[in-house]
C-alpha cells in the first residue's frame, strides 16, 4: 500500500507541472507566432478574441485559468484511485500535443525560410 501511494505522488507531483507548464508556454509561442513573426494565425476560434487582447493582460488570465484547471484536478486526485487519475491527467497531456505540433511546424517552417 506504501509503494503505491508513493508511487502515484511521484508521478502526479510531475504531471500536474508540467501539464501547467505546457499550458503557460503555449499563449506566449502564439502571440509570438501571430504578432511579431506574423506567420501564424489561432486556430482555436474559442481563442481568438483571448489572442487579441495586449499580451500582459492574456498571459495573467492564462495563468489563472490555468492555476484554475490544475486546482481543480488537484481537489479530483483524493476522490479518485491513482491508476484512473494518472489516466484522468493523460488527456489533457495528451491534448496539449496539437498545439505544441502545430509550433514546432510553424516555427521549423520559419527557420527553413
Amino acid at each position: 500500500m506504501r509503494h503505491i501511494l508513493i508511487h502515484k505522488k511521484i508521478s502526479t507531483s510531475i504531471m500536474l507541472p508540467l501539464l501547467f507548464i505546457l499550458m503557460i508556454i503555449d499563449y506566449p509561442l502564439t502571440y509570438y507566432g501571430m504578432y511579431v513573426l506574423r506567420t501564424i494565425e489561432e486556430a482555436n476560434p474559442l481563442m481568438l478574441k483571448f489572442m487579441e487582447m495586449p499580451f500582459y493582460k492574456g498571459f495573467l488570465i492564462r495563468v489563472l485559468y490555468s492555476l484554475f484547471f490544475i486546482s481543480l484536478l488537484k481537489y479530483v486526485e483524493q476522490y479518485k484511485y491513482p491508476v484512473v487519475y494518472r489516466k484522468i491527467l493523460f488527456v489533457p497531456l495528451s491534448i496539449q500535443i496539437i498545439p505544441y505540433t502545430a509550433h514546432a511546424m510553424w516555427i521549423f517552417n520559419y527557420m527553413v525560410s
